[in-house]
Formats: C-alpha cells, sequence, structure tokens
C-alpha cells in the first residue's frame, strides 16, 4: 500500500503546476488584506477546500491512463487501492491545514484581535468540514464517475461559502463562534469525533463496494 500512496503523491506533484500555487497565494493574500484578522476563518476553510480537489484530479488521472485495470492486476487488494487514496487525501488535507494555521498565525500577528487557541480552533473546523466533504466526494466519484466528484464539490463549496456568508450577514463574530464552540467543547468533540469516524467507515465500505463492481 506504500507504493500506492506514493504513486498518488507523484502524481500530485506532476500535476499541480507552480501557477496553481501562485494563484492560491494571491487568494489568500487577498481574503487577508481585505477580511483583516477575521481573515482566519477563510483561510481556515478556503486552503483545505482547495486542496480537497485532489482525489477528483486522481481519479480522472487514474481514468485517463487506464491505472484501475493495471491496479487490480497487482499483488494487492481493492480495500488496499481506496485506503491509499484516502490516506493520500487526509495527507493533503492536513498539509493544507497547516499551512492555513501558519497563515492565520501570522494574520493575527499583523492584525491582531485573536489568540493562538482561536487559529487552532478554526484549524480543527477547517480540516473537519473538508475531511466531511472528501468522505462524500470519494464514493461519490466511483459511484458516479467524475461527473459525481464535480457535482459534490460545487455543492459542498456553495453550502460552506454560503454559511460562512451568512454568519457575516447576520453580524455573529468569531468571537460569539468562539465562545459556543468553548462552552460546548467536551461534548461537542466526542460526537464531531464518533459522527467523523461513522461516516469515514460508511465512505470507505461504499467507494470499495462501487470500485468492486466497476472492476470485478
Amino acid at each position: 500500500m506504500t507504493g500506492l500512496v506514493i504513486k498518488d503523491l507523484y502524481v500530485i506533484k506532476k500535476r499541480i503546476k507552480p501557477l496553481n500555487y501562485l494563484l492560491i497565494l494571491l487568494g489568500i493574500i487577498a481574503l487577508n488584506f481585505y477580511f483583516k484578522q477575521d481573515s482566519i476563518i477563510y483561510v481556515s476553510t478556503f486552503l483545505p477546500l482547495i486542496w480537497s480537489g485532489i482525489p477528483k484530479s486522481l481519479m480522472l488521472n487514474d481514468t485517463e491512463c487506464r491505472w484501475d485495470k493495471y491496479a487490480i492486476g497487482l499483488p494487492t487488494t481493492r480495500k488496499y487501492i481506496i485506503l491509499s487514496r484516502y490516506i493520500v487525501s487526509f495527507l493533503t488535507i492536513l498539509l493544507a491545514s497547516t499551512v492555513g494555521l501558519v497563515v492565520s498565525l501570522i494574520s493575527v500577528y499583523i492584525f491582531g484581535g485573536y489568540s493562538f487557541a482561536v487559529c487552532f480552533q478554526y484549524f480543527i473546523i477547517g480540516m473537519y468540514i473538508t475531511s466531511i466533504y472528501i468522505l462524500i466526494m470519494i464514493p461519490a466519484g466511483y459511484a458516479f464517475g467524475s461527473n459525481g466528484g464535480s457535482l459534490v464539490m460545487m455543492g459542498s463549496v456553495f453550502i460552506i461559502l454560503c454559511f460562512v456568508f451568512l454568519l457575516k450577514k447576520i453580524n455573529i463574530s468569531i468571537d460569539q463562534i468562539t465562545y459556543w464552540i468553548s462552552y460546548a467543547k467536551n461534548n461537542l468533540l466526542i460526537v464531531c469525533a464518533v459522527l467523523l469516524f461513522a461516516l469515514f467507515i460508511i465512505s470507505i465500505k461504499i467507494s470499495i463496494y462501487f470500485y468492486t463492481k466497476i472492476h470485478s
């Protein structure tokens, strides 16, 4: 399975061009200058969501290269093939979220207003939201092909951005959200962890089912 993970990481390196990194950087700079200290909530969701398109890109690459037909002939199982895709996806989310955390800390250092604890909370929130999106998108991609992944991507990004915009319109500040999270922190963390684990198990089983059905 290590080889499968390395293969996907190599594909990511080859497919993502320097221009993509430049556009992401410009987007981050724009968010920071426009929202100032409040940019941490946008950066924490913006970066992981941008990188959450990686699994879709990998699936398209596999289809173009007919990798799936070759992969099922390798001395490995369909379960490991699917699991390696999830591992790569979560590694990219972790990397993007970590970069987002660093950017948030720099923004707070420059503009002030919030603490490290607040930045870390939104780091966790960004990872959690993106993880849910990934766990929905991967099985959708295997079930409906590239169109399934695209529909999930557009729908999820639209819903999240609308939610963030709504918070701003009704004047709910980051301080209020942080207070609510802190107030219900212990119970909330347990519930969220259980839901994420359950979704992870369901997502993998659905992915394996459709992958096996297509490549039986």
